[in-house]
């Protein structure tokens, strides 16, 4: 296909005129004596979406106002042109029950201060009263950095993640892991995590990519390992604690870590489709979970 000849400074002058006079574009086709030439994301030839972007946000949307909804009353709300089972198919495409994220293990590192969660001291305390003195090292006295991972069965034993973490050092932390067969592995897209030398380790554990969960980018608030994370941050320095060495941090979150409530697990990782549907429900932003 030839490329058509660019035009001339006259010929677009002319044409923006014409079309500022209310002239269609055949109009001004003929007018100039060139052809109108589309250009942009070219349609597709296939069968059209019987549910576009649009619709099936409405969809989703009345899932989660009320998750006991039949298929014909989320029609009738949403105003869907399709048939029941074109909305049963594309909610079992987009939703997933509990017995799939039973099966996802979630994981995180952390860091823990010797001087509190975020290496500083804050407490209520009475105008009238002179303020309480604590005492404070300078950068919050050092820290301590832990990765570990949940699922519904519980959590996997911790590990410290030495220095600036690199992809050998992230391998050498998952060694001691025992990863089930139908389990699918959860990470975040850090470099370390997505090196072709972790994920080549990770596929010979039995971990290939159909085992690896996609994680979209700065989602904290997705993850239920951060708020498992913060049930043991709040045991761990609950009262003002703090602590004089990192080996005393360690111990404090591994034996904080072996007291949470079975059920309090269950329940963060049974909280995953409301997390997505709040997401759905704010647009992308941030729910606060």
């Amino acid at each position: 296909m030839t490329k058509a000849k660019k035009l001339t400074v006259f010929e677009c002058g002319r044409i923006v005129e014409l079309h500022k006079q209310g002239l269609s574009q055949r109009a001004i086709t003929a007018e100039v004596g060139r052809k109108f030439e589309g250009y942009g994301t070219k349609k597709s030839s296939g069968t059209p979406k019987k549910i576009s972007l649009v619709l099936s946000r409405r969809i989703r949307l009345a899932v989660y106002e009320d998750t006991g909804r039949s298929s014909s009353q989320i029609k009738a709300i949403t105003g869907a042109d399709c048939s029941l089972i074109t909305i049963r198919r594309h909610l079992e495409h987009q939703t997933w029950d509990i017995q799939r994220w039973k099966k996802i293990i979630f994981s995180e590192k952390k860091k823990c201060h010797l001087n509190g969660p975020d290496g500083a001291q804050h407490y209520w305390h009475d105008k009238e009263m002179p303020p309480e003195m604590f005492s404070t090292q300078h950068s919050g006295g050092g820290a301590i950095m832990i990765w570990g991972a949940c699922s519904f069965n519980g959590t996997m034993e911790l590990q410290v993640v030495q220095g600036c973490q690199t992809a050998a050092g992230y391998v050498d932390i998952k060694k001691s892991a025992c990863f089930k067969k139908n389990m699918i592995f959860m990470q975040d897209n850090a470099p370390s995590h997505a090196s072709k030398y972790s994920t080549a380790w990770l596929a010979r554990k039995g971990l290939k990519e159909e085992k690896l969960m996609t994680w979209p980018p700065c989602s904290p608030d997705l993850n239920p390992i951060e708020n498992l994370w913060s049930l043991i941050k709040c045991e761990i320095y609950k009262e003002g604690k703090q602590y004089t060495s990192l080996n005393s941090v360690w111990e404090a979150v591994v034996a904080a870590a072996r007291n949470v409530d079975r059920e309090q697990i269950k329940t963060l990782t049974e909280s995953m489709d409301g997390r997505l549907l709040s997401v759905l429900a704010k647009k992308g932003g941030y729910i606060g979970h």
